[in-house]
């Protein structure tokens, strides 16, 4: 099995295994992280709040841009045939993805004086990040890069099932993962800002899955992810009986069994 998943499909179907595409996805990734990282050292310092404002239009835009492969798939597909999911993910989830990478990494030095001392946040902290790293990591080994470019929207015959005990734990493994980096980092930060940015981080994220990847689930496996949705918590389980079952994952992959 390879370390990673799908990696040979996803080159395929992305495009990016030609060196030229490869290259090219390089460089917009560069150029939009370089534009993000200008926008927030100029747009943060123009006023008090005004680092709210800039995270959140980064974060929007970068959701915006990701949701827009999903929802325009339709469009996408009757342009460019096969090749519509290499496009979108180029011009669309690529420059999108940036801008929320960017937007993450923006918690750890969001304006304001610290209100959370840094020897009270640093246990936290510590969980969080360990936490999100493992998380990510076994994410990425279970799922593989085809789900997670969400490949599937465009090639729904070519989707590899992952039947994963994780998911009984957590509807979205990965956005899990991103929501620990963000609180870690907003510990880090301690500033008021920093803490209410990441207050309304989650509440933007549910609001993006049920409008743009939620929905495309439920059109696809109808009232059974709804019944799902209801049952298990997207990124945080507060129930104790199943913390067993996600460190198992972590430590060891998709060999354990859920919480019990």
């Amino acid at each position: 099995m390879s370390f990673l998943p799908g990696r040979d499909l996803f080159q395929t179907r992305s495009e990016l295994g030609k060196p030229q595409n490869g290259l090219l996805a390089l460089v917009t990734m560069g150029v939009t992280a370089t534009l993000v990282i200008a926008f927030f050292f100029f747009f943060d310092g123009l006023f008090i709040g005004s680092t709210l404002i800039s995270q959140g239009i980064v974060m929007f835009v970068g959701q915006i841009l990701v949701a827009q492969m999903i929802l325009r798939r339709d469009q996408l597909r009757a342009r460019w045939g096969i090749r519509a999911f290499a496009i979108a993910f180029r011009w669309l989830a690529l420059p999108g993805l940036t801008c929320i990478l960017i937007g993450v990494a923006h918690f750890a030095w969001i304006e304001g004086a610290r209100i959370v001392p840094r020897e009270i946040a640093i246990i936290p902290f510590v969980y969080l990040l360990g936490s999100g790293i493992l998380l990510w990591v076994r994410a990425v080994i279970t799922f593989g890069i085809d789900n997670l470019s969400l490949m599937y929207v465009y090639f729904p015959n070519e989707s590899r099932l992952v039947n994963s005990n994780v998911y009984s734990i957590l509807r979205h493994p990965v956005y899990s993962a991103v929501l620990r980096f963000v609180f870690a980092l907003v510990l880090w930060n301690g500033s008021a800002f920093a803490l209410f940015a990441g207050c309304v981080a989650p509440i933007a994220m549910t609001v993006w899955l049920r409008w743009a990847e939620e929905a495309e689930l439920i059109e696809r496996f109808g009232d059974g992810y709804r019944e799902y949705r209801a049952r298990v918590p997207a990124f945080f389980n507060l129930n104790p009986k199943t913390w067993v079952g996600l460190w198992r994952f972590l430590v060891r992959g998709n060999k354990s069994q859920a919480g019990e």
